[in-house]
């Protein structure tokens, strides 16, 4: 019964011993390249070692980080030191918390000796301002009464007065530095006070520590990086697309949206936005059954433009501009907000200028990327008689960047105006095109007539029904200039195949008012 008591007590005081016996190695994070849906976290530490080994603890990680993504590794590949072993293990919870209470402790002390130190210095400061005072009062007083009495001497009563407001200067400066360090020191302290507090309300149980063994050969400053990929992250695009129709170009501003609840604060962090996605299955796919669906759209009007019915029609907006603009308006500004683009074989990486604070709240935090203007290649009108009665003034755009546009939420202008929101659904790769709907343009009318109905049988015993259906479309132009319009109309489909579908011919001819 004895010895099944001993062995957890002497494994637990092995425990105690490994964690306490360890050096506490600050490693905040440093960068953060952030995918969709996880992010590639790298802390750095910078210590002194002594020769011989080192065994270092690093807390503080993401519990739910992915532990075969966890890499440490020096940052110089020739620093005479080594990088023995590390593990990332389970501890007790009451280890880890008296080995941060320990450490808090000894910071709040420090940042209390510290306030007191500058108090002192404070109380020192004031008694030589009121010396100064003192003195130039009497130096003042002397110079009076000697006024009346016998010749002032000028100059050495100047020189004690500059002296004095000079010491005086000196003083109110060096007061306003400590009093600023004062409230700086006060603030650390009550951060302290509060995770010392936070630390009593910890839940009992399991912990993880990072445990690190470096080997060095003299003594040496050493550099170290953690690497380790954790869930609960990503961004995704925003866009912000304004359509200059004169010269028919989109200047797009394209947004990452980052957010993250990993368990740790991003912390003037450097990030990096990327398009892969590690971790996923990269099993080769099997091809799946191909499968015929219906088509759900037939187009009529074939580009065709509908002419216009009044010469002299109000044009809202400049949308059929004649003019192409230079080819040299086409290309992409220089990134302001990216400091460096890096393409591999699975993606885009873009490094973001600056540093950012990303809380571990979820919250979402907009970043620039880019800016881009892409060239206009088609414009026309797009109406579904089905679904209303409106013409979408329709603008394809090509993206002549090497920035992919990933799917996402777009706002639209128009010169300047806001217009809309649309999506971006699929990636646009450079020289691939994209398409959005600016909005209604009131200047065209379209209307959908239902034909009569035609019935019938046939058969010998009449078991065979027809049905015959007819539709009108008619579309009116009131703009200015001709208009290309494209018509989508749904097609009857069966899944039946009793019931047979045939499409009558029908025509893109363009009629006349007086024709119809």
């Amino acid at each position: 019964m004895k010895k099944r008591v001993i062995l957890p007590l002497i494994l637990l005081s092995a425990l105690f011993s490994s964690v306490f016996g360890a050096v506490k190695l600050d490693a905040p994070v440093s960068s953060v390249t952030v995918y969709q849906g996880r992010a590639l976290v790298e802390r750095r530490a910078v210590v002194e070692l002594a020769a011989g080994e080192t065994q270092f603890n690093i807390t503080g990680l993401p519990p739910e980080l992915y532990d075969n993504t966890l890499l440490v590794f020096k940052q110089d590949k020739d620093a005479p030191f080594l990088v023995k072993e590390f593990e990332y293990r389970q501890v007790e919870a009451e280890v880890v918390l008296k080995e941060d209470e320990s450490r808090l402790k000894a910071k709040l002390l420090a940042l209390q000796e510290l306030l007191k130190s500058k108090q002192d210095r404070l109380d020192v400061l004031d008694n030589k301002m009121k010396f100064y005072t003192a003195m130039s009062a009497k130096t003042s007083a002397q110079a009076a009464e000697n006024l009346g009495a016998k010749p002032v001497d000028v100059k050495n009563t100047g020189d004690v007065l500059s002296f004095i407001s000079a010491g005086i200067e000196s003083a109110l400066k060096e007061k306003r530095t400590i009093q600023a360090a004062m409230v700086k020191a006060q603030d650390d302290i009550n951060i302290a006070q509060s995770e010392l507090t936070g630390l009593y309300s910890r839940n009992t149980g399991a912990a993880k520590i990072l445990s690190i063994r470096l080997s060095s050969s003299a003594a040496v400053k050493a550099d170290i990086r953690v690497k380790y990929i954790v869930p609960n992250a990503g961004w995704y695009p925003y866009y912000e697309c304004n359509y200059m129709a004169a010269e028919g170009v989109i200047e797009a501003k394209y947004y990452a949206m980052i957010d993250q609840s990993t368990g740790e604060k991003w912390l003037n962090t450097r990030l990096t936005i990327a398009t892969g996605s590690p971790l996923y299955d990269v099993t080769l796919p099997v091809p799946n059954p191909w499968i015929l669906s219906e088509q759900e759209y037939r187009a009529y009007g074939g580009g065709a433009a509908v002419k216009s019915k009044r010469a002299m029609a109000p044009q809202p907006m400049a949308d059929m501009a004649e003019a192409a603009p230079a080819e040299e308006m086409y290309q992409a500004k220089a990134p302001q907000a990216v400091e460096s683009f890096q393409q591999d074989e699975l993606g885009i990486k873009a490094l973001l200028t600056g540093r950012f604070d990303v809380l571990n709240t979820g919250e979402t935090k907009k970043a620039a990327i880019k800016e881009m203007k892409l060239k206009r290649k088609d414009i026309f009108y797009t109406v579904v008689p089905t679904q209303n009665e409106a013409a979408y003034l329709t603008v394809e755009f090509e993206n002549n960047d090497d920035m992919i546009m990933m799917p996402g939420e777009t706002a639209l202008y128009i010169d300047g105006d806001y217009s809309g929101k649309a999506n971006i659904s699929n990636n646009v790769r450079k020289g691939e095109t994209l398409k959005f709907s600016f909005g209604i343009d009131e200047n065209i009318k379209v209307k959908r007539t239902k034909l009569q109905e035609k019935k019938g049988e046939s058969g010998i015993f009449g078991s065979d029904r027809k049905l015959d259906y007819g539709y009108k479309l008619i579309v009116e132009n009131y703009k200015a200039k001709e208009a290309p319009i494209y018509i989508k109309e749904p097609l009857p489909f069966s899944e039946n195949d009793k019931i047979k579908v045939e499409l009558y011919e029908t025509s893109d001819k363009l009629f006349a008012e007086e024709d119809r």
